[in-house]
């Protein structure tokens, strides 16, 4: 979201995901690639193996490379992007997700809507701290809306703020 938009008194209620955020993307994105590019290069040797193909073999591996390549950029750019582009702020009505620069999209979740709610965290987001926050709602396109990249204890709070469950109550 671009900075000039929101006002100055606005601007203190909007939150931003966890700048760790931006390592664990870049180190899922990365292991992402290496399996994409592990299983196209034995994929590409079975095939050789099998039925060798009539294009000579450093076209197919240059190209694989130079889409690795684009893949291993993109994961590198986009972390990033989202943390530049990615607020939310919570209110008396819900949750509200402003996300994009470009592509620009509003999203909000209203507590009345939210059926139930979750927090999540895969291993590489466990050993930095951070979770995601999946909402499910009733009547929205939007039927389940995830918040990633925010640290374990603000998913906690926000969870329990939305749905109004305290302490123990939460499952």
């Amino acid at each position: 979201m671009p900075e000039e938009s929101v006002s100055a008194v606005d601007a203190a209620a909007w939150r931003r995901l966890d700048p760790q955020s931006v390592h664990v993307g870049r180190l899922t994105g990365a292991i992402w690639v290496a399996a994409i590019g592990l299983a196209s290069l034995l994929g590409f040797g079975v095939t050789w193996l099998i039925d060798p193909p009539e294009l000579p073999i450093w076209i197919v591996l240059g190209a694989t490379w130079v889409l690795l390549g684009l893949f291993a950029w993109l994961a590198w750019v986009l972390p990033e992007k989202r943390f530049r582009y990615t607020r939310y702020r919570l209110d008396e009505l819900g949750l509200l997700i402003h996300r994009g620069r470009m592509f620009h999209s509003e999203l909000g979740v209203l507590r009345s809507r939210i059926q139930h709610s979750d927090v999540s965290q895969g291993p590489i987001q466990r050993a930095y701290g951070l979770a995601t926050l999946s909402i499910s709602t009733a009547g929205s396109d939007e039927g389940e809306i995830g918040l990633t990249g925010i640290p374990i204890g603000e998913a906690r709070r926000l969870r329990a703020e939305l749905t109004g469950l305290v302490g123990d109550d939460v499952v």
